[in-house]
């Protein structure tokens, strides 16, 4: 059986008996199982005396919580028995019809499921799997892992780059699949053929990879040809921080470099990067915004 309220080992209904003395008329203390007599309402308590139930007042007296005392004192070897009912109240609690809220942590051993919408208002913590029948929204504009993937195109024909030039020729964001090309907002500072610095700007903090696709015309007169990507972090003064060289092509051969590259954007403004060309002589970087043409993509890794 289950109970509400004193839990099972001290009883919802509390059974005291007591064997009478000649005259007695005050229960109190220990009963004959060594259980003391204790009750919290009168109105919650029933008192036998040799099997038959005396009334309230009339018969005895129970006014202390410990003792219930008789109006005619009892004959040797009576048996007084005494029933408590414990009086209990349900307090603090969620309603399971209405709903409300809970003031604490609640802990969970078994699976909780949701068939309504679910609002958390701070972080939610999950040490295990978390499964989505469906795709969750949001109030606000969010970016979850792997969500912004972008390409863009350098240029719009081919151009002649000598060594230390920035590619500032502009690019053109690829927007003719839309599920491989989600938009997330990289932003470049001229359109594809224009002249300008150059520079890249992230729409929002996180680890991004950047991955450039380098296609140019090869020159021998140079000993190697290559690209090297440029890091700022106070949006001023710019930083080598990787670059890769190809040797030992032939002079106008079609060559092609693959630059990638990892960054920790911790702040939009001041975390930014540019590109430029190093080698020897010039080179003719291809841009026509073709499938071969010069490219770089863009993954948003983690927030």
């Amino acid at each position: 059986m289950a109970y509400i309220g004193t839990s099972p080992s001290n009883g919802v209904r509390r059974r005291f008996v007591y064997v009478a003395e000649a005259n007695q008329q005050t229960f109190s203390g220990n009963d004959e199982n060594g259980i003391s007599l204790v009750y919290v309402d009168v109105a919650y308590l029933d008192v036998y005396q040799n099997g038959v139930k005396l009334k309230s007042v009339d018969d005895y007296a129970s006014t202390t919580g410990t003792s219930v005392v008789l109006v005619q004192g009892a004959s040797a070897d009576d048996v007084v028995e005494i029933i408590a009912y414990d009086v209990f109240s349900v307090a603090d609690t969620v309603s399971a019809g209405s709903g409300g809220n809970f003031g604490g942590n609640v802990g969970m051993g078994g699976t909780l499921a949701v068939t309504g919408n679910t609002t958390v208002g701070g972080t939610l913590g999950v040490t295990g799997v978390a499964t989505f029948t469906e795709t969750p929204t949001y109030a606000t504009a969010k970016d979850p892992f792997n969500s912004i993937i972008e390409t863009w195109y350098y240029d719009n024909t081919d151009t002649s780059h000598a060594n230390n030039a920035i590619l500032t020729r502009g690019y053109t964001r690829l927007t003719t699949n839309a599920t491989a090309n989600k938009n997330g907002g990289m932003a470049h500072a001229t359109a594809a053929g224009s002249a300008g610095t150059g520079i890249w700007t992230f729409p929002s903090t996180g680890i991004w990879r950047v991955e450039l696709h380098l296609a140019f015309i090869f020159s021998a007169a140079a000993a190697a040809n290559g690209v090297i990507i440029q890091i700022t972090t106070d949006n001023s003064s710019y930083v080598d921080v990787h670059g890769l060289l190809m040797h030992g092509r032939a002079n106008n051969v079609l060559a092609n470099i693959v630059l990638p590259y990892v960054l920790n954007v911790s702040n939009t403004t001041n975390v930014k990067f540019k590109h430029k060309i190093s080698s020897g002589n010039n080179i003719t970087i291809k841009g026509n915004g073709e499938v071969f043409d010069t490219k770089i993509n863009f993954i948003k890794l983690s927030n």
